[in-house]
């Protein structure tokens, strides 16, 4: 990835034939490497540099050596040269104690002797929070790792603070596959407030939002004493180098990047949440589940398409590792949440209003690629990247900005098309099943019913809809209702209202049918 490219990196083994290997292997990257053959000169060499103005970006730290070993030189890294530069070990060994007390010493991440190309790569891009290269055998033992982390979690109570709802939705959904307890903040200051009146066994806090960041809140909540030890885990789709450091210096404990790793993720809470800090009573508590009347709005998982223009829904559903079902929920939120962002952004640069094109296309980039929609993701990682560049002042072509633009607004709007096909197909199915409409009651009833319904829609009034959605429960007929309680459940509103004046006019053709029949009679 570009921004991890041409990294300073220090290699420090006592082993010639080690740091010739390991140079070799890093400068095949790209990388420009400085190699030192003990502890003490790591710490001279990592002080030099960085009076020099050039500090390093990554260091490789062989476990054993004469003298200072490679724990104890981590930990002297640490609070001797104050330095959050990502520290990775190697190791023939990789015991979980000596693992757990190189962590404690500051130690990122572990590569285990003898060390291959392929191995190397991984560590680094997992370090900075990026997606490695992974064969078919890695697959499946990741596969098999996630339900043993779900297990060990299972009864967890776990605050996500994001502020997007798609990207809400996904973490609900990958958490409370594993049995975990899931709250939601929308931003900073409404964590801080949760995690004073609730107790959490961890929060997993988007750094990026709007009112009070995911930095700010953290520092906010670590003010207090009694939240030292609360672990707390960022999320961003950022990943740019150094976004670690300032995630550890804000006072978060690690650091996943999105779209979300499951494997990850469930590794991270498992080695934070240690059984000795949760509290006594997880293990009776109960997971909400979602409400049949949720579960049956949802298409079923055979109309579910593997790819679609613009979205690879197969490598999405394989990476959440969640339910087609729960996935499609997810799809339409998306499809109700980014109808309007490309105005928006237009509208951003119209003004020069950094700030808002930035939050815009992280936010857009965080739910492109969870959908597993790649080419959107990239075009909105890009325009935030220009849209930081000009922010900070940095030489920025308007022209340039508006052209990705461009690309996200193609981009999104392919997205957006595909995932109305979706809604369209579903449509079509359910009046194809149901030529003519079938009523339990009678037409003017049911007519005086929708009415209503359609009054409580127009001012988003949430328990009259209730109310008189159950009234109509029993009325109307299965696949009817279904696609009426699908938009209501996503909030649809205004499509919902469209929906029953079809539903109307279909009452009334049936009536007038039904009125036609009995004359001829």
């Amino acid at each position: 990835p570009s921004d991890i490219q041409y990294l300073n990196v220090l290699v420090v083994d006592d082993c010639a034939d080690s740091r010739v290997i390991m140079q070799k292997m890093l400068e095949s990257f790209g990388f420009r490497v400085k190699s030192v053959s003990s502890g003490e000169e790591s710490l001279h060499m990592l002080g030099k540099n960085l009076e020099r103005g050039k500090p390093f970006d990554l260091v490789m730290m062989d476990w054993l050596m004469p003298g200072l070993d490679g724990i104890e030189a981590s930990r002297r890294i640490r609070k001797d040269l104050k330095l959050t530069t990502p520290i990775i070990m190697m190791t023939a060994f990789g015991k979980v104690n000596e693992k757990m007390e190189a962590e404690r010493a500051g130690v990122n991440g572990f590569l285990t002797k003898p060390v291959y190309q392929s191995t190397l790569f991984n560590a680094i891009m997992n370090t900075f929070g990026k997606q490695g290269i992974r064969g078919a055998e890695e697959e499946k033992y990741i596969a098999a790792k996630v339900p043993v982390y779900e297990e060990r979690l299972k009864g967890l109570r776990i605050l996500v603070v994001e502020d997007n709802p798609v990207n809400q939705e996904i973490a609900k959904a990958i958490l409370e596959k594993a049995e975990i307890i899931v709250d939601v903040a929308n931003n900073g200051e409404e964590a801080v407030e949760a995690v004073r009146q609730t107790y959490f066994d961890a929060v997993l806090m988007d750094v990026q939002m709007p009112k009070m960041d995911g930095y700010e809140a953290t520092r906010t909540i670590r003010k207090d004493p009694k939240f030292n030890f609360l672990p707390i885990i960022a999320m961003t789709a950022h990943a740019m180098k150094g976004d670690e450091e300032k995630c550890l210096e804000a006072g978060m404990n690690a650091y996943v990047s999105k779209p979300v790793s499951q494997e990850r993720l469930f590794r991270t809470l498992w080695e934070l949440v240690k059984p000795g800090k949760r509290r006594e009573t997880v293990e009776s508590a109960t997971v909400e589940k979602p409400g049949e009347e949720v579960e049956r709005v949802i298409m079923e998982a055979e109309e579910l398409p593997l790819r679609l223009p613009g979205i690879n829904i197969q490598d999405a559903l394989k990476s959440l590792n969640i339910s087609n079902d729960i996935f499609k929920r997810i799809l339409m939120g998306f499809l109700k949440n980014n109808r309007d962002t490309g105005v928006k952004i237009r509208d951003a640069l119209e003004r020069k209003d950094w700030d808002a094109m930035l939050h815009l296309a992280h936010s857009l980039k965080g739910s492109a690629g969870n959908i597993g929609a790649k080419k959107l993701y990239k075009n909105a990682q890009n325009l935030e990247t220009a849209g930081r560049n000009a922010k900070n002042g940095l030489p920025t072509s308007l022209e340039g900005i508006s052209d990705l633009i461009d690309k996200v607004e193609a981009g999104l709007n392919e997205v957006l098309d595909s995932l109305e096909s979706l809604v369209k197909i579903k449509d079509k199915e359910l009046y194809e099943k149901e030529e003519k409409i079938k009523l339990s009651a009678e037409p003017a009833q049911i007519l005086a019913a929708l009415k209503r319904l359609a009054g409580a829609l127009d001012v988003a009034d949430p328990q009259e809809i209730k109310n008189h959605m159950d009234v109509l429960k029993g009325d109307l007929s299965g696949a009817i209702f279904q696609e009426l309680e699908n938009l209501v459940n996503t909030y649809d509103y205004d499509e919902a209202v469209e929906t029953l004046k079809g539903i109307m006019e279909k009452i009334k053709a049936a009536a007038a049918e039904k009125g036609d029949e009995n004359e001829n009679r």
